[in-house]
Formats: structure tokens, C-alpha cells, sequence
């Protein structure tokens, strides 16, 4: 029963704990997948990121020759040593007052103490080891967030070719010379090719999709819809739709648009846009009321769709979508 008792408890917490939301832009977590849609033979493969520009400084300076330089101390992970020890020790108490009770030993604390029942001690241990996890799945959650060096709010220049050109990193500059090779395969079955028009065409797409998941009917676009994509997008729609939910989007500000990635394969051009934008993003009944999320607190996010056209063609066609 002390066993049953205590994988309940941990039970709820991570349900509560590593919650998902389940309202989505369109090609979001809603279907709990970071992939929907197909890139060819990228489809398996994560998406390349945009270099951020304290990415770049940063880089740069690494490039520079340094005189006289120490190695930088290693920082204490904050779950090293005492949090170690503390989690160690908790747990092996644990272990210890399962065998103790399990053999009958044990004096009694509180109501049923070590020798039966959930005593007071227990109750402790328990509450410091969720203390505890739940201390690192906050400290796993907030990683990705400090790694972002674009804060909320901010704007970053939406030029590709800057995105990349600096030092220091070999696979920023093999990312940048794919890229760049990419682009001129491009261009050299399509002369009047020029990635800034490209970008205002991509944002185009991107509204017109994010207005028909709202509207519910992806119907409407279905000529800027890939098959790759559009099949899955059309029955999530319609799930939203005869769930009497409805999935809205407002106030949406684009923060960053930027070309990550530029291919060719079996006769199409593909090329992925990396997205970086805030939305009210939340989720009501047919009645207006709110189910899920807030219609008054934006969300940040980054997304990157890939858009996909025949060779020779000049209609490009969404074909797949990832999260960040």
C-alpha cells in the first residue's frame, strides 16, 4: 500500500508537472508531435536554426586570437554535490522505511510510522523527494528559454545572409554554405528567385493557414497546401470542429522571418523559414467561452515551415511544419 501510495503521488505530480498544452497554431503540439507534414528526405531531421546575433558576437570573439587567456572555471551544476547527496539520502530513506516496515521492525511515528501506514516521516521524505523532482523538471523546462538569447518582444533583422556570417563555429559555416548552395541551385533554374520576395510570400502563407485553423476550414487554402500536409491538417480541423472547439488567434506580431535551409531533390525546390512570433493563442467553446489558455497573455514561439514547388514552377505549396 506505502508503494501503491507513493507512485500515485508521483503520478499526479508529473501529470501536473509536464502538462502539455493541448491548444495549437496549425501543425502545432495539439496532436503531440514536433513534426507534421513531410520535408523529403529532412523530414526525420531537425530543422536549421537561425544564428542569433549574441550567438554571432559571441562566436566572434572566440575567432579573435586571445592572449594570455585562462580557462574559464567550470560552473557547479546546481544538482551536484549537496542536492545530490540530499536527493541520495532521501531516497535511500525511503528504500529503508519499505524494508524496515516490510519486516515488522519499526517503533510507530506519528499515526502509523515506519510500521504501518503512511507515517509522519514518510509524509516528509515524500514531500522533499516532489520538492526535489520537481525542482529539476523546472530547471530542464528553463534551459531551452536561457539558450534563446532573443528575448520577448525583440526584433531581429530578417536578413539570411547576415544569419550566418561569422566565425568560430564549423557548422554555422557549413550550414551557411549549404544554405548558400541550395539558393543557387535555386536560382539557376529560376532567374527572377530573390529570397526577400520569397519571405514576404512565405508570411503570406503563414496568416492565410494560421486564419483558416481558425476559421476551421482548411478548405479555403487548400491550393497553398502540399498533399504532404494537407490531408492531416483537413481531419484536424474537422476534429476541432465536431468537438465544438475552436482554436483562436489573435493579435499575432511577427518578430523574425528567415531562410534556415534551401534544397533541391527528386525534380522540387524546398526551402524552410524559420518563424519567430507572438500570438494570443487559446482555445474556446462554440460560446466564446475560454477552455484553454488566455485571450489577454501572448505566447512567444518559434516555428519552421517548409514550403515545397515542382521545378520549373513558380506556385509554392506548404508541405511541412516543426517546432521549435
Amino acid at each position: 500500500m506505502k508503494k501503491m501510495f507513493i507512485l500515485i503521488l508521483l503520478a499526479v505530480f508529473f501529470s501536473v508537472c509536464l502538462e502539455e498544452n493541448s491548444f495549437a497554431r496549425a501543425g502545432g503540439g495539439s496532436r503531440g508531435s514536433s513534426s507534421y507534414g513531410s520535408r523529403g528526405s529532412k523530414t526525420y531531421a531537425p530543422p536549421a536554426r537561425q544564428a542569433q546575433p549574441q550567438q554571432q558576437n559571441q562566436m566572434q570573439k572566440q575567432a579573435q586570437p586571445q592572449q594570455n587567456m585562462q580557462p574559464a572555471a567550470p560552473q557547479p551544476s546546481p544538482w551536484g554535490g549537496f542536492m545530490r547527496g540530499m536527493a541520495g539520502g532521501l531516497v535511500g530513506g525511503m528504500l529503508a522505511s519499505m524494508l524496515f516496515s516490510s519486516l515488522g521492525m519499526g517503533s510507530g511515528f506519528g499515526s502509523g510510522g515506519f510500521g504501518g501506514g503512511i507515517g509522519m516521516i514518510e509524509i516528509i521524505l515524500i514531500g522533499l523527494i516532489i520538492f526535489v523532482i520537481y525542482k529539476m523538471v523546472k530547471s530542464k523546462k528553463e534551459q531551452p528559454a536561457l539558450a534563446t538569447p532573443q528575448g520577448y518582444g525583440q526584433y531581429s533583422s530578417p536578413e539570411p545572409q547576415q544569419a550566418y556570417q561569422y566565425q568560430g563555429s564549423s557548422t554555422a559555416t557549413t550550414q551557411q554554405d549549404d544554405l548558400s548552395a541550395g539558393l543557387s541551385y535555386i536560382r539557376q533554374f529560376d532567374s527572377t528567385f530573390d529570397e526577400n520576395r520569397f519571405k514576404e510570400t512565405a508570411g503570406d502563407m503563414f496568416f492565410k493557414v494560421q486564419a483558416a485553423w481558425m476559421q476551421r476550414d482548411m478548405a479555403s487554402v487548400s491550393n497553398i497546401l502540399a498533399p504532404e500536409i494537407s490531408d492531416q491538417m483537413r481531419k484536424d480541423s474537422a476534429q476541432l470542429k465536431a468537438d465544438g472547439r475552436i482554436n483562436r488567434l489573435e493579435n499575432i506580431a511577427m518578430r523574425n522571418v528567415a531562410i534556415t535551409e534551401a534544397w533541391q531533390e527528386e525534380g522540387k525546390d524546398f526551402i524552410t523559414v524559420e518563424f519567430t512570433a507572438n500570438v494570443l493563442d487559446y482555445v474556446t467553446d462554440e460560446s466564446g467561452k475560454i477552455l484553454e489558455g488566455s485571450n489577454k497573455e501572448p505566447v512567444r514561439f518559434v516555428e519552421y515551415w517548409t514550403f515545397m514547388r515542382k521545378i520549373g514552377t513558380t506556385n509554392w505549396q506548404l508541405s511541412a511544419i516543426q517546432q521549435d
